[in-house]
C-alpha cells in the first residue's frame, strides 16, 4: 500500500514528474504550489476532510488516508516550512516535514532548469525523486512518518 505524502513545490511541470517517479512507494495525494494554499489545503487532510479542487495540483487526490509527511521542493525556506508546520499544530501535526538544507536549495536552485527544456524536466525529476525516495524509506524504516518531526536532505 502506498503512504500517503504532500509535496510542496513551484512547478507542476516538474511536481508531476515527481510525483509519478515516487509511485508505487509513496502517493503524492496533494500537490501545492503555494504557501496559503498549503496552509488551507492541509489544514483540511488533517481534520479527514477532501480540500477544494485545485487545477495545479497534479497529485493523485486519493483522500481516503491522511498524509504522513509534507516533502517541500527547494523554492520553500526554513522559515516557510515552519510557519506552515506550527499553523498544522507545531509538534502535534502527526506528520514528518521534510525538506532540503539551505545548502543544497542555494546550489541546486541555480541549475533549475527555467524555461520548458523537457529533457531538463526530466533530469532534475529524477534527482530530485531519488533523492526524496531515499528520505522517505529512511524515515519509514526508522517509523517516523507520520510522526512529527524536520528532516532535511541534501542535493
Amino acid at each position: 500500500m502506498s503512504i500517503p505524502i504532500v509535496t510542496l513545490g513551484m512547478s507542476g511541470a516538474v511536481g508531476s514528474r515527481v510525483a509519478s517517479r515516487l509511485r508505487p512507494e509513496f502517493d503524492t495525494i496533494q500537490f501545492i504550489t503555494s504557501l496559503p494554499r498549503a496552509k488551507s489545503d492541509l489544514t483540511t487532510l488533517l481534520a479527514g476532510k477532501s480540500p477544494p479542487p485545485d487545477p495545479d495540483n497534479v497529485g493523485s487526490h486519493n483522500f481516503s488516508q491522511k498524509p504522513q509527511a509534507v516533502v517541500f521542493g527547494r523554492a520553500y525556506t526554513d522559515e516557510a516550512v515552519e510557519e506552515l508546520r506550527q499553523h498544522c499544530g507545531g509538534s502535534e501535526s502527526g506528520l514528518a516535514w521534510v525538506m532540503s538544507t539551505k545548502e543544497a536549495r542555494d546550489k541546486v536552485m541555480k541549475g533549475f532548469p527555467y524555461g520548458g527544456d523537457q529533457e531538463a524536466f526530466n533530469r532534475y525529476a529524477d534527482k530530485t525523486t531519488a533523492i526524496t525516495k531515499g528520505v522517505l524509506e529512511d524515515l519509514r524504516r526508522e517509523g517516523k512518518l507520520g510522526r512529527d518531526g524536520v528532516y532535511y536532505y541534501g542535493e
